[in-house]
């Protein structure tokens, strides 16, 4: 024990720390990292990973039951018995590189191997005897590579490979797991059976139960930067071993299970622990987290964790590769305890804590824990849909049942009984007057003023009553987003703006962004206004939030998403001095759970004082941080991996000489990188034929077809999204021989004969035409004959055309009366919009509407006054929808019917309701309707997330039951969205 203790005390002692660089931020919960994962539909060969490695290249390598796998970020390249024979064995067990950046990896079969310039060499001088085989892989401090076996033997690897040591030399005679560096020159071996191992390059020490090991099956290792060892145990849990001394760790911290397969600690000081059926561990003593299946892994069977050059995480799993990154975007939603993920609203309180409104209540969060409030602590309801603070801290809240006030940790809920025209409240303002504005959906514009509500409506001019945003700006004019139109309040009344604006921002110099529905964003300035939309590159039509940040941008919030826009070539779009604008989006890829911002209330995002942007979305409300994240130490080096002849891969070294008759020239490059991979851009020219480069974004390759002959250099660069070029231009000369019909000579011969033939011809023209001249008079009168008949036939071929038309005409899309689509249509639309929703995961909502006593409104007005109803109806509710794609057609008779994509919940409600709402308040007189005199119409929501399980007229059911239950309740009414399943249909 006391050799152990001295022996143990040295490597602590003599272990040095690497400096950290970018990682994963310890601050952020193992949720809010961007997640991605790979399985064999993107082009795995197998699904069960067992190790990982990288190489200088960048390439990362991955053993599988399927053969030896490289990856680029994009592409999955496999390396099998099939295409490369030397492989001998697809059941590759282990990989790793040496220091020199060569690659290698182990088989059952195949031994030892070296993949070098794209082929695989067996190393023969490290065959084992029968039923031994390489299980690890591992590097010494001095990055040389050693291989452990299945019966306890150990071999260093070089130029060649080193002789067995094994049972002679003090190895146990058991499998060996793990290979690492002790820190001293020696290794630390983990073994299935014996417990750890130390070996100091002659002689091995067996530290087992007696050394403080709970258990003697190891599964890895890792030495973490302050030099401690982390162990892996098969039913042991996980050990640490730093300063002589065991420490073990369990159930009681938090460990999920004491199965262990592997352990990596990142550059930011990280511990992550793969399981055997927990999933993803990161582990403090005192604070662990767990990243399982039920939180988006794949497979909870985690085989091996890795590193890479950029900072990203790696797991191998059984079901997969998935990857972990560090990205400027953090969410925020149930998984880190808000109340909800759906988030509407978001605001920063005087004290920096944000705010953010949800769809199951208000959560305050301050950095650390979240608090949650809902309708039990006193809010009017837990649908929460606008925020506003005061100077002295009082929080204005606006939900579907009425304005809250918290003042002093205490709620106060005004209400239509207190003078509030509509309890749904959608956005707040405090004026500089002191007055608090309030928009309503459907009461218009109420004012608090001394203890009093007031209210401006249609009556008062108002475009529409439902409204969405408000602002204040410098000069003191109120401006109003409303459903139908914007809005502003002067002191000399209200003016109607001509935009469907749904927010507003303001500069410092006085420039008005409207954010539109539909209309793109638009610049106010000097009184003139100008549009930006999808025709000029903008990214998304829909804008329900413009927020200018401290980088001379603008952050923009979209049904798409979030995407940003540089102020200055915005500024050079509008000034035209430049014929369009360019856009960044962020996606799943930067860390987004959901590809769809929330909208229509107020405020739909907020800047906060740090600088951070904030974004409520369909799943958490997101923080931004504009300013550029750590950056990776490593940029990205491109990479040509083959040249095709005509389909046939040629070779390279030295440059490409291609023989005549070659007609395609096909070249593949990439550039290996694992941020955000799909969105480098590579830029390449065939010098000899491009004048200028030539830029593909996705694709990695570049195809010349029916090159002509002639020397050429071919050149290809990278860049990564943020502008920044990759590390490297790389080239390749190649040369394509001309076939014989393509030389000089065969030219000149060529133009003489040309030249002779054209004589000859020139004088056989002439007597040809004294030919001809005799032939030409017969030739008209048989000519006057062909004419005749072919007119004749352009007649009855005419009168069959006008026929056709005359069918088609009766299979129009289009309903004659209303002129909405008709229920053809509508089946077409379904069921385009049912399969795009079921390859997108995506909801998709239905509504079916029916005019209330219409039989009875026939009966009264007549039926050209039923059908001039009927257009009326159709026309409202075609209007309501906003969206491009959401549609409104004539189910039959009297039922209309609307397909909203990406639509569900409370969104798809509150369409239903405008449309409700619309027809009554067109007043159509409708005396024999027994509640409310005018025309109305009752409506059934439903909604249905597409798959196998359910069906269209499953959705159409859904909606049906739904109208009916309107109809019973009393008509005029909304009733619904019932949310289609297998369960729903079967019952």
């Amino acid at each position: 024990m006391r050799r152990l203790a001295g022996t143990l005390l040295v490597v602590a002692v003599l272990v040095g720390t690497s400096e950290a660089v970018m990682a994963l931020d310890p601050a952020k919960a193992v949720t809010q990292y961007a997640h991605a994962a790979w399985t064999q539909e993107e082009g795995l060969p197998n699904n069960g990973i067992l190790r990982l490695a990288q190489t200088p290249d960048g390439y990362i390598w991955l053993a599988t039951m399927g053969g030896l796998v490289r990856f680029d970020g994009v592409r999955f390249v496999t390396y099998d018995k099939l295409n490369t024979p030397a492989i001998g064995d697809n059941g590759v067990l282990s990989v790793a590189s040496d220091a020199g950046g060569a690659l290698w990896f182990s088989s059952r079969q195949g031994g030892l191997m070296k993949m070098e310039a794209g082929g695989v060499t067996r190393l023969e001088s490290a065959a084992l005897p029968e039923g031994d085989y390489i299980s690890a892989l591992g590097r010494d401090d001095a990055g040389a590579l050693w291989a452990g076996t299945l019966q306890g033997r150990l071999m260093r690897i070089g130029d060649g490979a080193g002789p067995w040591f094994g049972p002679s030399e003090g190895l146990p005679k058991v499998p060996v797991k793990a290979i690492v560096g002790d820190g001293v020159g020696g290794l630390w071996l983990a073994t299935e059976g014996a417990g750890l191992v130390r070996w100091d390059g002659t002689s091995a020490l067996a530290l087992g139960k007696e050394a403080g090991l709970p258990g003697l099956f190891l599964s890895c290792l890792c030495r973490s930067r302050d030099g401690a060892l982390w162990i892996g145990t098969y039913g042991a849990g996980l050990c640490r071993l730093a300063g002589g001394r065991v420490t073990s760790f369990g159930a009681r911290d938090g460990l999920p299970t004491s199965y262990i397969l592997s352990v990596a600690e990142d550059r930011q000081g990280n511990l992550w622990v793969g399981t055997y059926g927990a999933g993803l561990v990161r582990f403090r003593p005192g604070k662990v987290e767990l990243f399982d299946s039920q939180k988006g892994f794949i497979n909870d069977i985690v085989s091996s964790l890795f590193e890479d050059a950029e900072g990203n995480l790696w797991a191998a799993t059984l079901g997969g590769l998935e990857r972990f990154r560090d990205t400027r975007v953090t969410v925020y939603g149930r998984p880190e305890g808000f109340a909800d993920d759906l988030a509407w609203c978001v605001t920063e309180a005087g004290d920096g804590a944000i705010w953010v409104g949800t769809g199951k209540g208000l959560t305050r969060w301050s950095g650390g824990s979240p608090r949650n409030y809902t309708s039990r602590d006193g809010l009017g309801d837990d649908l929460v849909w606008a925020l506003a603070e005061d100077p002295d801290g009082t929080l204005w809240i606006g939900t579907k049942g009425g304005l809250t006030r918290l003042r002093g940790g205490t709620f106060r809920t005004y209400t239509s009984r207190d003078g509030l025209t509509n309890d749904r409240v959608l956005a707040i303002l405090r004026g500089s007057g002191g007055d608090l504005w309030i928009g309503t959906d459907g009461g218009g514009l109420n004012r608090l003023e001394g203890g009093r509500f007031s209210a401006i409506t249609t009556r008062d001019g108002l475009p529409n009553d439902t409204v969405t945003g408000l602002h204040e700006d410098a000069e003191g004019t109120l401006w109003i987003a409303t459903r139908g139109d914007a809005c502003a309040l002067k002191k000399g009344g209200l003016e109607v703006v001509g935009v469907p604006a749904i927010c507003f921002a303001e500069d410092p110099d006085g420039t008005l962004w409207m954010g539109t529905y539909g209309g793109g964003l638009v610049r106010q300035r000097h009184g003139k206004r100008r549009a930006c939309t999808t025709r000029d590159g903008l990214y998304d039509d829909v804008i329900f939030r413009v927020l200018p940040d401290r980088e001379g941008n603008l952050w923009l919030t979209s049904t798409k998403g979030i995407f940003r826009v540089s102020r200055e070539r915005l500024e050079a779009f509008f000034d035209g001095r430049s014929p369009s604008v360019a856009c960044i989006a962020l996606g799943r890829g930067d860390g987004l759970r959901s590809g769809e911002c929330t909208g229509g209330c107020q405020p739909a995002g907020w800047v906060a004082r740090s600088g951070d942007v904030w974004v409520p979305s369909m799943k958490g409300v997101v923080r931004i941080t504009p300013s550029p994240v750590r950056r990776s130490p490593v940029r990205p080096r491109v990479i040509l991996e083959s040249v095709s002849a005509d389909g046939s891969e040629v070779p390279t070294e030295g440059g490409v000489r291609l023989g005549s008759g070659t007609e395609s020239v096909e070249f593949r490059f990439t550039a290996p990188t694992f941020g955000v991979p799909e969105a480098m851009r590579f830029f390449y020219r065939l010098d000899g034929l491009d004048k200028e480069w030539r830029e593909t974004q996705g694709a990695r390759v570049a195809v010349y077809p029916r090159l002509p002959p002639g020397r050429y250099t071919f050149k290809v660069k990278v860049r990564a999204p943020d502008g920044t070029w990759g590390a490297n231009e790389t080239s390749l000369p190649l040369s394509l021989e001309p076939r014989f019909f393509q030389t000089a000579w065969f030219y000149g011969l060529a133009v003489l004969t040309l030249a002779l033939l054209g004589y000859a011809a020139y004088l056989m023209r002439v007597q040809g035409l004294k030919v001809r001249e005799r032939r030409l008079m017969a030739q008209v009168a048989e000519r006057t004959l062909q004419l005749e008949r072919a007119n004749a036939k352009l007649e009855e071929q005419a009168r069959r055309l006008a026929e056709a038309n005359s069918l088609l005409e009766g299979l129009s899309y289009e309903d004659a009366l209303t002129g909405v689509p008709n229920r053809r249509r509508f089946e077409r639309v379904l069921d385009a919009e049912w399969r795009r929703a079921a390859r997108a995961g995506q909801p998709l909502g239905v509504i079916l509407a029916d005019i209330d006593h219409f039989k009875a409104y026939n009966d009264t007005y007549g039926h050209q006054a039923g059908d001039a109803c009927l257009r009326r109806v159709a026309k409202i509710l075609a209007g309501t929808l906003g969206r491009a794609g959401d549609s409104v057609a004539r189910y039959g008779g009297e039922e209309f019917v609307a397909v909203l994509a990406g639509a569900e919940g409370e969104p798809l409600r509150s369409v239903a309701e405008a449309m409700r709402q619309r027809v009554q308040a067109a007043g159509m007189v409708h005396e024999r309707s027994p509640a409310y005199g005018v025309v109305t119409i009752s409506l059934g929501v439903a909604c249905v997330i597409p798959d196998e399980a359910v069906s269209q007229e499953d959705l159409l059911g859904g909606a049906d039951a739904a109208l009916y239950r309107a109809k019973q309740g009393g008509r005029n009414r909304v009733e619904g969205p019932i949310e289609v399943s297998a369960g729903t249909r079967d019952a």
